[in-house]
């Protein structure tokens, strides 16, 4: 058996905390024993329950306690072949307090970009420069996309790319009537083209652009932009939408795939992205999409035949201008593509699979422990 300890700050019901469940989900318990330990209290929305009613051990140290003796007591006592980080938090107690442990950690952003947009230059650098030292102690680094393992490499790291993967069970395309239906249970416009974007309203994500492409576009007096998700942005978002009932806010939902069903594209104008699980969750839902040209956006419309366009990045202007070469295109194509990509490379079963082999590799002693 086995056993692995998976080290995260928390689990909200968000993307990262999503890709570490379809890892453990897709464990064959008879070979593996999988625990997670987590380090902050649970927020309002928690998917602790999630992991716990899939048969996971469960384990939450809060306080000062995960900077003392007892953490590497506890840690002791669970007596795990593998150690599997998530977040820079985590990756610097691994690296630091759990010596002598296989320790694998999972980078999802670029070092520096993100962080400096999420926390403001000085913090944003102060964060990444921690996290990469915590990374040279590491045994193994994955990253979720090529780009993101180049830039590691700038920094004399080493990464294995293992893309993220999407529930295809979960996300999948529907036909005319079961997207109707879904749009009637939704309170969606039946008599529309619907173009949806997901994700935290921040400056990160540039909704205002999104916005502001979409109501200066040919396609605005057919078609309907829908927005889900909450964040600062969120009244800014709203004066930018100004009386325009086609612009709608649906706030933070749960059945983020039923919305995805309901659409016709989808519309991400973001700064910054690791590898995007909206964006592949929309590709599973045969989604064409029109996206900003950051790296992780072309990587993704790379695997394949074209499955959307492109737009520069921060010009509502050019966004536009792809919103209505899309829609005057012939979608049915590239959505075909979108979900062929999804479904061939961007499986959640394809990514477990990639992380059993580096336990399997661990477990037989082939990877020098540091």
């Amino acid at each position: 058996m086995i056993r692995i300890l998976y080290l995260v700050k928390n689990l909200p019901p968000v993307g990262p905390v999503n890709q570490l469940y379809y890892i453990i989900d897709a464990l064959d318990r008879n070979r593996y024993e999988p625990v997670v330990l987590t380090l902050s209290p649970e927020g309002a929305e928690s998917a602790q329950s999630r992991f716990s009613q899939a048969g996971v051990q469960m384990i939450s140290m809060t306080g000062s306690s995960i900077l003392s003796q007892t953490l590497r007591q506890t840690v002791a006592q669970i007596k795990p072949d593998i150690v599997q980080t998530y977040g820079s938090r985590a990756d610097s107690i691994a690296a630091y307090l759990l010596r002598g442990f296989y320790r694998i950690t999972t980078i999802r952003e670029i070092p520096y970009e993100a962080t400096r947009l999420n926390y403001g230059f000085l913090m944003g650098s102060l964060i990444s420069m921690v996290q990469l030292r915590a990374l040279r102690r590491l045994n193994k680094v994955a990253a979720v996309s090529k780009q993101i393992g180049r830039a590691l490499s700038r920094y004399g790291i080493v990464a294995q790319v293992i893309y993220n993967g999407t529930d295809m069970k979960r996300y999948h395309p529907v036909n005319g009537d079961e997207k109707r239906k879904l749009r009637e249970a939704l309170g969606l416009p039946l008599n529309k083209k619907i173009v949806i974007s997901t994700g935290f309203l921040s400056e990160r994500k540039d909704p205002l652009t999104a916005i502001r492409g979409f109501l200066n576009s040919e396609i605005e007096s057919s078609a309907a932009l829908v927005l889900l998700g909450d964040g600062p942005l969120m009244n800014t978002s709203r004066e930018h939408a100004g009386a325009a009932s086609n612009v709608i806010f649906k706030g933070t939902v749960t059945e983020v795939d039923s919305y995805l069903k309901a659409s016709d594209a989808f519309l991400s104008a973001s700064r910054s992205e690791g590898l995007p699980n909206a964006v592949m969750e929309a590709m599973a839902c045969g989604l064409p999409s029109v996206l900003s040209d950051i790296e992780p956006h072309r990587e993704l419309l790379e695997l394949g035949r074209p499955s959307g366009l492109l737009f520069k990045t921060g010009e509502a202007g050019d966004l536009s201008e792809k919103l209505d070469t899309l829609f005057g295109s012939n979608l049915s194509s590239f959505s075909e593509q979108a979900f062929a990509i999804a479904r061939e490379q961007l499986d959640s079963k394809r990514m477990a699979g990639e992380y059993r082999k580096i336990y399997d590799e661990a477990a037989r002693g082939n990877s020098t422990r540091i």
